[in-house]
């Protein structure tokens, strides 16, 4: 939030490469800052979001991009690129990868809402929170305006829905104060529809809209199981999505905290005052990282081996891991390779010690730095005293004070060890302790 004009953040106006397409997109705020993915609507673009990101991007890393196709983003033909929310999709998600997201709260509005929902039921770890805004996800929120343009077949009517009175009537119908709607607003949209191309982009778009519907269970069945923590903010009088779609949320999200406003469709460009403070409390409220739960990934890698539990190892681990024990193998004059996948390195690591050694792991010294608080990445430095004995003769051992370096990614409420560096800070004893009698062992373990 703003008290004055020197807290008006500095917005960058971007562009990313994804699949070959450059996808514009708005950005401010703390690099390190909880991110609010700004997913916009129908005809729009992100500059629906401009005073949100004005309001609340000096606090959080607010980021808003354009779909292909809409504002400033590539429009390809549609001989070069299906325009389904599929692909809309697809573009997402290789947006998110290419900024580096993979734990945010995202921001929900028209189209948004499926091309939203479609990143959660793929990514449920990306998801951090919900902000739904007039996105529809249920059969009792359509309104029969709504079905009939669904159920439209006839691509001249469709086209009826991109000229200027339609648009314009998107922000006034239904609003509840016509006075605070920018005039701008819908008139931007107009442009960006007028240009060569984009009024066939949307009735291929418009024609897809049906398959949405077919997924409103899938979402929903998301909703039930993974129970995100959601703010639902609905202008009532909105002439597509009802106010029953707002309320239909609450059969799914108990927990959702519902605001139902004065105000049509585009409920943020007429309701900001009321809008972005919830945003901003919903932001605050919502859990921060406990760098104790991602200390805990180490030491499930650490027990897991003590125990022999290969269930517990495993857990330490995300499927793309890579451990690389070579810097330490390489200090004690022995051989080692580096180890990728979660299945190889269980298997590498208990197979190496199953029936032959016993060992002991003590974690300390740990430090936590996010790599961006709402990226859900963090780097894990820590010391990790290790003693292997041999089972059959605890006279022929090894003790090592070993450093780790580990990338720690979170996969829901839990985090997970994707790349383990491990250096060597001293040891004594025998390393055949750990590798047995050949020196040029193809794995190794701390």
């Amino acid at each position: 939030m703003i008290d004055n004009a020197s807290d008006l953040p500095r917005v960058a106006h971007r562009f990313a490469e994804v699949d070959g397409l450059r996808i514009f997109y708005r950005e401010a705020g703390p690099v390190e800052g909880p991110v609010l993915l700004l997913l916009h609507g129908f005809p729009s673009a992100s500059h629906q979001f401009r005073r949100l990101i004005d309001t609340l991007g000096r606090r959080y890393r607010v980021i808003a991009p354009d779909y292909p196709g809409f504002g400033h983003s590539d429009a390809p033909p549609p001989e070069e690129f299906a325009y389904t929310f599929d692909a809309l999709a697809d573009v997402m998600e290789g947006f998110c990868r290419a900024l580096g997201l993979s734990h945010f709260v995202a921001y929900l509005f028209d189209f948004g809402g499926p091309v939203g929902f479609r990143l959660a039921t793929r990514h449920p770890e990306w998801i951090a929170g919900l902000v739904v805004q007039n996105a529809n996800a249920y059969e009792e929120g359509l309104s029969e305006a709504a079905r009939a343009f669904v159920a439209e077949e006839d691509e001249s009517r469709i086209r009826d829905f991109l000229t200027l009175p339609a648009t314009r009537g998107q922000y006034e119908d239904g609003a509840g104060d016509v006075e605070a709607v920018d005039p701008d607003a819908w008139t931007l949209d107009q442009h960006f529809l007028d240009l060569p191309g984009r009024r066939e982009i949307q009735v291929r778009l418009a024609l897809d809209y049906r398959g949405n519907l077919a997924l409103y269970p899938r979402w929903q069945e998301w909703l039930r199981t993974h129970q995100p923590p959601a703010l639902v903010v609905w202008g009532r009088g909105d002439g597509i999505f009802t106010e029953a779609g707002a309320r239909a949320y609450l059969r799914d999200l108990p927990r959702a905290e519902l605001h139902l406003l004065d105000a049509g469709h585009f409920a943020l460009v007429e309701r900001l005052p009321q809008v972005a403070p919830l945003v901003g409390r919903f932001l605050d409220e919502l859990p921060r990282v406990d760098r104790t739960e991602v200390v805990d990934a180490l030491h499930r890698f650490a027990l897991g081996q003590d125990r022999k539990d290969r269930e517990l190892f495993a857990s330490a681990f995300a499927p793309d891991a890579e451990v690389d024990f070579r810097p330490a193998a390489e200090r004690m004059g022995v051989g080692s390779e580096l180890m990728r996948g979660r299945e190889t390195i269980v298997d590498t690591i208990l197979g190496l010690f199953a029936g032959r050694v016993d060992t002991t792991h003590q974690v300390t010294n740990a430090r936590v730095r996010l790599v961006g608080a709402g990226t859900g990445t963090a780097e894990l430095t820590a010391l990790v005293e290790a003693q292997h004995l041999l089972s059959a003769d605890h006279s022929r051992h090894v003790l090592l004070k070993n450093h780790y370096v580990c990338e720690v990614v979170r996969d829901g409420s839990r985090w997970l060890l994707r790349r383990v560096r491990i250096e060597n800070a001293w040891y004594t004893g025998d390393p055949r302790a750990i590798f047995g009698d050949v020196t040029d062992s193809g794995a190794a373990s701390s």
